[in-house]
């Protein structure tokens, strides 16, 4: 080989190697300087964790990783970074990469583990790629809201050795969607508070039409009939106007609604010369509009017929109520008096009495079921039942 030739190859191979060194200052130029938060990162050692674990039986790493914390630490703390760029410093209020490098583990929060669990996921399924949205807070205690994006370079698809993962601050769109949330939330407030209104308020007129047709009636049995049936409206009326007085438009607080609705049943139907008292205890229960209605009808039918049969004139006597929670949303409603009730032999499920027939299809209109305690004077009912779904929950469903 001549010395031009060699002289040549020489110097061919000092260009390409020039070449390769500009090729590198590029690439790190545009790295450095890219908007765009990056992270480049070596997953080869968590790809090898996983891999174990698959070969010791793991299948679902979900409920693996979720069961042992210390296991996910071990796997977490297999991550490398092998460089950032200063898009990342900035987004974190990081004082520089150096910083940031040595203390990016000082970022983790509550949400974490979550967010890792989802990756490793991903790594176990041997996707090249991962995407998802998190929170975090800067070393300044600043919360924002990002997405998540990690790629696999390629090349590196069967040891994850290289991968870029970058980040997108939506901090500003999610605050906007938040806002616009709320405020779609309060005109779905607003309409739903007029529409209790509306409907309480038209229950209002149905009842005021309903005592003007009684003035009318002579025969004192009809005119009871109508009574009994103004006091059904009103037991759905008060439900529709403690929801509008509420700020919690899905439930109300029952105890206050038992306050309300049995003191002037009591009052209107309480025989006359007779001394009645009242003896409520309700824990402190909210339950939802598809839940209230039925119970309180029934509870409405149930003192009705107390107030109707049980107590003759100047006769004292006592009616009780008891609604306690058993756990969850079981609940335990006994209610009762201690006036002349039924015969031991009486079958409520046989009653051909509109008053009966209500107490037990709304019984089991709440899902419930109900018994009589035949042992002791007077009438007493316990009934145990859930809470229904409200209609939410039912929308959600289907």
């Amino acid at each position: 080989m001549t010395k031009k030739t060699t002289g040549n190859i020489d110097k061919a191979v000092q260009t390409n190697e020039e070449n390769s060194v500009d090729n590198q200052r590029h690439y790190k130029s545009l790295f450095d300087d890219c908007p765009v938060p990056i992270w480049d990162e070596d997953f080869s050692k968590i790809k090898g964790y996983i891999e174990k674990l698959k070969d010791e039986g793991v299948t679902n790493f979900r409920t693996y990783f979720e069961a042992n914390p210390r296991a996910l630490d071990e796997c977490a703390s297999l991550l490398i970074v092998n460089d950032l760029n200063q898009a990342v410093v900035d987004l974190n209020q990081a004082t520089s990469k150096e910083h940031m490098l040595n203390h990016f583990t000082e970022l983790i929060n509550e949400n974490s583990p979550r967010y890792v669990i989802d990756q490793f996921e991903a790594i176990a399924n041997n996707e090249l790629s991962c995407e998802f949205d998190a929170e975090l807070v800067t070393f300044n205690g600043i919360k924002r809201h990002v997405h998540l994006k990690w790629t696999v370079v390629k090349g590196f698809e069967k040891t994850y050795a290289k991968v870029y993962l970058t980040t997108t601050d939506v901090t500003k769109r999610i605050i906007a969607e938040n806002l616009l949330l709320q405020h779609s939330n309060r005109e779905k407030e607003l309409l739903l508070k007029e529409i209790h209104h509306r409907v309480k308020n038209n229950l209002q007129i149905v009842t005021s039409l309903l005592n003007l047709q009684s003035n009318s009636i002579k025969d004192e049995k009809t005119k009871s009939l109508f009574e009994i049936s103004l006091h059904r409206i009103s037991s759905m009326a008060l439900v529709h106007e403690l929801l509008y007085q509420s700020k919690d438009f899905s439930q109300i607080n029952y105890g206050s609604y038992l306050e309300k609705l049995i003191h002037p049943l009591i009052e209107s139907m309480n025989p006359a010369g007779s001394d009645i008292s009242l003896n409520i205890q309700a824990d402190e229960i909210s339950l939802n509009i598809n839940t209230s209605i039925p119970l309180g009808l029934l509870i409405n039918e149930i003192i009705t017929n107390s107030l109707k049969h049980g107590f003759d004139v100047n006769q004292t006597g006592e009616i009780y109520l008891r609604l306690h929670n058993d756990g969850d949303s079981n609940y335990r409603l006994c209610i009762g008096d201690n006036g002349n009730g039924y015969d031991k032999d009486f079958n409520i499920e046989e009653a051909d009495s509109l008053g009966l027939q209500l107490i037990h299809s709304l019984s089991e209109q709440l899902s419930g079921t109900i018994s009589r305690d035949c042992n002791m004077k007077g009438t007493h009912y316990c009934v145990r039942f859930e809470e229904l779904p409200s209609n939410h929950q039912r929308f959600s469903a289907e």
